[in-house]
């Protein structure tokens, strides 16, 4: 009791003590000494005071440990004394915690020593980690022996975990044979064992030991075939190089083979070489050099867009007196100034010019344009000063009033690029005749909505523009135009407006009629040359021929009224001079055969509406009942469907599903595509763009 009492006053003025010195070293020492002493909540303490927690979680481990040799050896293991927490391990119920504490620690041997003892089945396991960290040491023979003494003899019994254990062990035993010497041995292992990433490590130790052939079989047999032709063209071995290509990804043993190749005269697999090495500066040399291929060469340039490449072909077609192509690949290889000098002594800057657009930099436009503007071409001034981004300066020039349309059509793309209202105005206002409402030229205005994606202001303009070309009786160009105009508008998501669909329908109409008198369908071609008729002042200058087709077709598909009202309107005098001679006896016979006008024109016939249902003559674009304007038939102008619906898959204008399959040469009569494959079309609603009107 007395010598408790003794020990706890004494461990009280040690602390003291220690606060008083405040220093970490005595705190340790403090410790140590109780940890020595078994006293396991004071030297809990004094860790915890001094903050260090593994020491601290480590004791409350032991707190409730009621066996003295146990406590006392766990208490050595923490105070560092090893060889006598060995010896008090192996003494405590628990022997085994001795074998792992050297495991922990890393004594290797004394851990093998005491696994022979106590664990035999652990030996193979201690004698892997043991091999591993003395080949990490780099003691590869001790490391061989540790290896082999780690296997598992494999049989029946032999687990999952055990296999894997003797393949480390295996690998480990391939890469310490080769790091000793034993060549045989290890490329044997490596070979064997089907681990990808062993035969790579053990074909690198080859190549450290100069073992090349070797080194690339084992590489090949790994699948790495870029290191396996690398190591083959370092010795040389071009044979297996070859038989090796089809597999190498990297594009510098390509190269590398091809400069291979070259040197012994193989100048066609030399430049297969190069270019899969993806060395086109080479491969040009060679087509030029050796193979005397400069289509090639000059093909590979513009493909690659090589610049050392180009210098080579310019070079080339210098030393043979074509100039042009010379330029040409200058400006490719970025020798602007030569290129520019070249053409100007040889009376070529539109060559120059040509090429320039498409590799040139604004440090080039900005000197041809101040070229052009010495050379007072202001047109070709502003163009450069436009592809160098200073649009305000290139549409002043391209403005100037001696200039011809063309400069105007490269103003347009100036202002339409610049994205500058201020710009775009100006422009506008210098295409629009004074009063600012009438344009000077309807196809310059055209063009520069289209090109500001002004699609409504362009299709006002198209319209315009069409009917001048009815005027001068250029039906189909008017046509396409205003063709051209909806697909606009289609692509843009915008409807049509009425001026437009109201002419493209009577400019169709029209063009549909010979091809259906072709057909021997002149009821329909009849029906249609009413509806031209009807706007006939779109027409002059075919107002007589077509008055003509109406009195002689309209009275072959029974619309004896209308041929006869066509007749009598060609008798009059100021028309009667124009009628052809062949038709004018025909004529003549309908106009004086009044009666023949009283049996009036065959009843027109109905068919549904698409949206209502309700009954609308055949020829007839709007619907009375529900008010629609109703999509026109593009192979016979008559109103569509909904039973009988398709559309062409160019143009998506609809027509009859039946009148495609009649069409003998299966050619859309509005775009000019083939309609083989014409599109089924059950919904209306698939049509609305034909359906609503922009008013």
């Amino acid at each position: 009791m007395n010598k408790c009492i003794f020990i706890t006053v004494l461990w009280s003025n040690a602390w003291r003590l220690c606060e008083k010195l405040n220093a970490k070293k005595h705190w340790h020492a403090f410790g140590r000494a109780v940890l020595k002493d078994l006293n396991v909540e004071i030297g809990l303490k004094v860790y915890q005071h001094i903050g260090e927690v593994a020491y601290v979680w480590a004791l409350e481990e032991l707190l409730y440990v009621e066996e003295k040799i146990l406590l006392s050896a766990s208490l050595s293991l923490i105070i560092g004394e090893f060889d006598k927490a060995e010896e008090l391990f192996l003494k405590s119920s628990t022997p085994l915690k001795a074998l792992d504490m050297r495991r922990d620690l890393l004594h290797w041997e004394k851990a093998l020593a005491l696994a022979d003892r106590l664990a035999p089945n652990d030996v193979p396991i201690i004698s892997k980690e043991y091999a591993q960290q003395l080949e990490f040491m780099g003691n590869y023979k001790e490391a061989l022996k540790y290896y082999e003494m780690g296997l598992f003899e494999e049989n029946g019994d032999t687990t999952e975990e055990q296999y894997e254990h003797n393949e480390i062990c295996n690998s480990g035993i391939a890469r310490t044979s080769l790091k000793t010497g034993d060549f045989k041995k290890g490329i044997a292992l490596a070979s064997s064992i089907p681990i990808r990433s062993l035969k790579k490590e053990c074909a690198m130790i080859l190549e450290q030991q100069k073992q090349y052939f070797e080194a690339a079989n084992l590489y090949e047999l790994g699948n790495f075939y870029d290191r396996a032709a690398a190591v083959s063209l370092k010795t040389k071995n071009y044979g297996k190089v070859n038989d090796l290509l089809k597999h190498v990804r990297s594009p510098k043993i390509h190269s590398n083979f091809g400069k291979v190749m070259e040197n012994e005269g193989k100048y066609q697999n030399a430049v297969e070489g190069y270019l899969k090495g993806h060395d086109y500066d080479n491969a040009v040399r060679v087509y030029l050099d050796h193979l005397n291929d400069p289509e090639s060469a000059v093909k590979l340039v513009k493909e690659s867009r090589s610049i050392e490449g180009a210098k080579l072909v310019s070079k080339f077609f210098c030393s043979i007196n074509d100039k042009k192509s010379a330029i040409q690949f200058l400006v490719f290889s970025q020798c602007f100034k030569e290129a520019f000098q070249l053409a100007e002594t040889e009376n070529l800057i539109l060559v120059y010019e040509d090429i320039l657009e498409s590799y040139g930099t604004n440090v080039q436009f900005n000197q041809m344009a101040e070229y052009y503007q010495e050379k007072k071409n202001y047109t070709k001034c502003g163009k450069f000063y436009y592809l160098a981004g200073n649009y305000s300066l290139a549409l002043e020039y391209l403005m100037r009033k001696d200039n011809k349309d063309d400069a105007l059509l490269i103003a347009i793309d100036c202002v339409a690029a610049s994205k500058d209202p201020s710009l775009q105005d100006a422009l506008l206002h210098h295409l629009m005749e004074d009063n600012g409402d009438i344009p000077k030229d309807p196809k310059l205005v055209f063009k520069f909505y289209i090109s500001m994606k002004k699609y409504k202001e362009a299709a006002k303009v198209a319209v315009i523009i069409s009917d001048n070309e009815q005027l001068k009786g250029n039906y189909r160009v008017a046509r396409d135009l205003l063709f051209q105009m909806t697909q606009e508008l289609f692509k843009n998501n915008i409807e049509m407006p009425n001026t437009i669909k109201q002419s493209l329908v009577v400019v169709h109409s029209y063009l549909l009629v010979k091809p259906l008198m072709a057909t021997k369908r002149p009821e329909i071609a009849g029906r249609l040359l009413i509806r031209v008729l009807q706007n006939i002042s779109k027409f002059p200058s075919h107002k007589i021929q077509i008055l003509t087709s109406t009195v002689v077709v309209c009275a072959q598909a029974m619309l004896f009224e209308t041929a006869y009202n066509a007749a009598v309107e060609l008798m009059k005098p100021e028309n009667r001079k124009f009628i052809d001679e062949k038709y004018k006896k025909k004529i003549e016979q309908v106009a004086r055969k009044r009666e023949n006008a009283s049996k009036g024109d065959v009843d027109e016939k109905y068919s549904n509406c698409p949206f209502c249902e309700e009954p609308v003559k055949e020829y007839s674009l709007t619907c009375f009942s529900c008010k629609q304007t109703l999509p026109f038939c593009i192979i016979t102008g008559r109103h569509i469907v909904k039973d009988d619906l398709a559309i062409c898959k160019n143009c998506t204008f609809p027509a009859f599903a039946s009148e495609f399959n009649k069409l003998s040469v299966k050619i859309c009569p509005m775009c000019g595509g083939n309609v083989s494959n014409y599109e089924i079309i059950d919904d209306i609603s698939k049509l609305e763009f034909h359906t609503k009107n922009e008013n």
